[in-house]
């Protein structure tokens, strides 16, 4: 069986509208809201997230090492740039 994932792009309207160490208003949290079809809200986390769906059910994502080093720097005030990532749908 294979595992659901979903591919998440990071613009830089994300990037600028984001704040750092804000799990629900980072720029991946931002991202994913836009498309997790249902989504309601995010949490975001270094390895992975969490998403509540409109039913009001939550789904787990195992987020890549690519997202965890770009949380670090958003995090730490750092220049990122928009990028894209597959996050793994570990728990529904």
């Amino acid at each position: 069986m294979t595992a659901a994932t979903v591919t998440v792009t990071v613009t830089q309207e994300h990037i600028d509208c984001g704040l750092p160490s804000k799990c629900s208003d980072c720029p991946v949290a931002m991202a994913l809201l836009a498309c997790v079809p249902g989504a309601t809200g995010a949490c975001v986390f270094f390895d992975h997230a969490i998403v509540r769906l409109e039913d009001g059910s939550d789904i787990k994502l195992d987020l890549p090492q690519e997202a965890s080093d770009f949380i670090g720097s958003f995090d730490d005030s750092e220049k990122v740039a928009p990028f894209s990532f597959t996050a793994v749908v570990t728990a529904r």
